[in-house]
């Protein structure tokens, strides 16, 4: 009480006007039997210290409630105020890289090695990787839909394109993709806003790169032998329409030469020729794919 006195003695000497007003105020709310005024302004004033109060009570529990998460406890990954750089970009690559393994009943030692070895690859940071925690990161972070939203948030559309190779490379490491993998594959492009026919059709572009490669590996380890072992596919018609995102009984040439513009334009190596050396060896071999499927098509049908 004492202090709101003195509050009203200090603004009644300070500002002359707001005494005035006060004692206008206070002479509308006079009770008709009464010669004494309504304090109107004593709950004006109590009104403004409680807002006041309050407002700055409410700042300071936000305040504490930002230093206790975000700097004594850290920021929780993949939220709105989760940075961007490469050390949080290499954990979001071994969150989603975890699903990946764990959706696969196959060689699933042999995919967390190659999975160590494509992150040590991709992110030369000088700070020890925790390798113990990555088998279980999918029980730590169950929605693959966080780490997605936050990379579609941040990376380009180059980058995105990338982290599709990257999730279909780990899944082919068993030579196959199973139908999980597939699930979180196109689930991926879905986040990152990339058509399904597109996702299918560089999944059909890293399905043929590795079976070419195996091929040559096979014809290494054989190379006594005076024929050399082919790599036969079932249809290569199917197949090359799908490279280039098209339906499997598309015959229109026009149709067909307007798919491969556009696939060669976004799937340019020019595009990647700040990345590193591996990605720009990848971005050569789907171009060559998307070529390759284009001549072939180009003799049938034009």
């Amino acid at each position: 009480m004492l202090f709101l006195v003195y509050i009203y003695c200090y603004l009644s000497v300070k500002y002359p006007l707001l005494q005035l007003f006060f004692h206008i105020s206070s002479s509308r709310y006079r009770e008709p039997d009464s010669n004494e005024e309504t304090p109107f302004f004593m709950f004006l004033i109590i009104a403004i210290i409680l807002f006041t109060t309050g407002s700055l009570l409410f700042m300071l529990v936000s305040i504490i409630k930002d230093i206790l998460q975000f700097t004594i406890f850290h920021t929780p990954a993949f939220s709105s105020k989760f940075k961007y750089n490469l050390h949080n970009l290499r954990f979001a690559y071994k969150v989603v890289g975890s699903h990946l393994v764990v959706s696969d009943m196959g060689d699933r030692r042999g995919q967390f090695v190659f999975l160590i070895s494509y992150l040590k690859r991709r992110f030369p940071i000088n700070e020890r990787m925790n390798l113990s925690s990555i088998p279980s990161l999918y029980k730590e972070y169950p929605d693959i839909k966080e780490p997605l939203t936050w990379l579609n948030k941040h990376i380009s559309d180059e980058k995105k394109l990338q982290f599709i190779d990257y999730m279909i490379d780990l899944s082919m490491f068993n030579n196959r993709f199973s139908s999980r993998e597939m699930r979180l594959i196109f689930e991926a492009g879905k986040v990152f806003g990339i058509p399904h026919s597109e996702v299918k059709s560089i999944m059909v572009m890293r399905k043929n790169i590795y079976e070419k490669r195996r091929a040559r590996e096979r014809n290494h380890r054989q190379k006594n032998r005076s024929q050399r072992t082919r790599n036969v596919q079932e249809n290569q018609t199917h197949n090359s329409l799908k490279v280039l995102g098209l339906i499997k009984n598309e015959t229109n040439f026009e149709v067909i030469k307007k798919a491969y513009r556009n696939m060669a334009k976004k799937h340019h190596p020019d595009r990647y020729h700040n990345e590193s050396k591996a990605e720009r060896e990848k971005a050569n071999e789907r171009f060559q794919e998307i070529s390759a499927a284009y001549e072939y098509l180009k003799d049938k049908f034009e």
